[in-house]
């Protein structure tokens, strides 16, 4: 029986042995390039085998002690040489190291896709470039053109060197590159004066006293199970992440255990996908979230017309980030008439009462979620007193 009414039978019977058919594969392809290799194969007179390769000086004497293995050794030489000839683009680069990444469960999906739009938005210009004719000159040229002509911040530089040097490090791995992207950029000296400078309204990023007051009012007057999210989100702090991912047996005593969330990433298919992942979001790890005496009836409410497994279901189906976050700006927008507010700084509110109210640094970082206080004081501290509060406060200072 030839090769094809082999293969031909096994198909019809469904007995394919895979293993067979990547051998013969295999071996078509070694028979194809050495049928391009054009020395003579021979053996010497003491017993080895012998051939001869292309190098920069014309050519080059291989041996081995038996033919199978000179012919190995010819067929890597020429695999490796087409690898080398081949056109490796940017992009190409950019895929293999973000599947090696996936692979080695180094990041998450919802990681990688955030890897993904930051490539298209920085890449776009170099991305069909062939990697392995880039030199240190024309990355240098490219980098310092990158953050003018999209006006960076401080935050998109650091988003834009993570996958400039995943991108660099594994081309210079695999042996692409020659250059190291890490001593290109610290030769550069890239001053931070170059970044744009993002100027924050304190009050733009917290919800102010009044505005607090009017949103939990109208909440309050309308109880259903996403506004109840919403408020418990005033009174824990929690991301909402976390709060999308709550299940009943998380509450014990009016204290939440927080020890899961929600991720958003994009399938194979380009579909945006919305799973509970059962870890939480930050390296401070598991928490409990504590529910102040006078708001426990909140939780009360919540257990009471909240789900089977997930405390917010609606239908029977776990509610999603986006429903609240959906809510939250219908609120603030058609319902209180204020410029829409999202979930984070409600967060952010909260983490501000704290430190104004002197709590203790400990209960805090609990609370929070937070690794160090400095991230919270650097990120979730602002002034929520209007202009009139500060005039009394100030009004009140000896001296002034």
């Amino acid at each position: 029986m030839t090769d094809n009414e082999l293969l031909k039978y096994a198909i019809e019977n469904g007995i394919i042995n895979t293993a067979l058919l990547q051998e013969k594969v295999d071996m078509q392809k070694k028979k194809a390039i050495l049928a391009k290799h054009t020395y003579k194969i021979y053996q010497g007179n003491d017993g080895k085998w012998y051939t001869y390769l292309p190098d920069d000086n014309g050519r080059k004497k291989i041996k081995a002690i038996t033919e199978e293995k000179l012919l190995d050794k010819v067929v890597s030489f020429y695999e490796e040489r087409a690898e080398k000839e081949e056109k490796v683009t940017v992009e190409e680069i950019f895929q293999r190291w973000s599947s090696w990444k996936l692979t080695n469960k180094d990041v998450s999906k919802q990681t990688i896709d955030r890897y993904t739009i930051d490539f298209d938005k920085y890449f776009a210009d170099i991305k069909d470039v062939d990697i392995k004719g880039i030199q240190d000159e024309f990355m240098e040229d490219f980098i310092d053109k990158c953050i003018a002509k999209h006006d960076m911040t401080a935050k998109q530089f650091t988003n834009f060197r993570t996958v400039l040097y995943g991108i660099f490090k594994y081309a210079k791995k695999k042996k692409f590159i020659t250059f190291s992207i890490a001593e290109l950029l610290s030769d550069m000296e890239i001053s931070p004066k170059r970044f744009k400078k993002v100027v924050k309204n304190p009050i733009d990023q917290v919800y102010g006293v009044e505005e607090k007051d009017k949103m939990e009012t109208y909440l309050m007057e309308n109880m259903d199970i996403l506004n109840l999210g919403l408020l418990l989100l005033f009174k824990t702090g929690l991301r909402i992440g976390e709060l999308a991912a709550l299940k009943r047996e998380d509450v014990q005593e009016y204290t939440i255990y927080i020890n899961r969330t929600e991720v958003r990433y994009k399938n194979e298919d380009d579909e945006v996908m919305y799973e509970v992942r059962d870890f939480p979001k930050s390296d401070a790890g598991c928490r409990f979230a504590v529910i102040p005496y006078q708001y426990e009836w909140i939780l009360d409410r919540i257990l009471e017309c909240g789900g089977k497994e997930y405390l917010f279901e609606k239908n029977g189906k776990r509610i999603k980030t986006y429903s609240f976050r959906r809510r939250l700006r219908y609120i603030c927008e058609s319902k209180i008439s204020m410029k829409s507010k999202s979930p984070h700084k409600v967060r952010k509110t909260y983490g501000t009462i704290l430190l104004d109210g002197k709590v203790r640094d400990s209960t805090i970082l609990d609370s929070m979620g937070h690794v160090d206080l400095n991230c919270t004081r650097g990120h979730y501290y602002f002034n929520r007193s209007s202009i009139e509060d500060k005039r009394k406060e100030l009004s009140l200072v000896n001296g002034l």
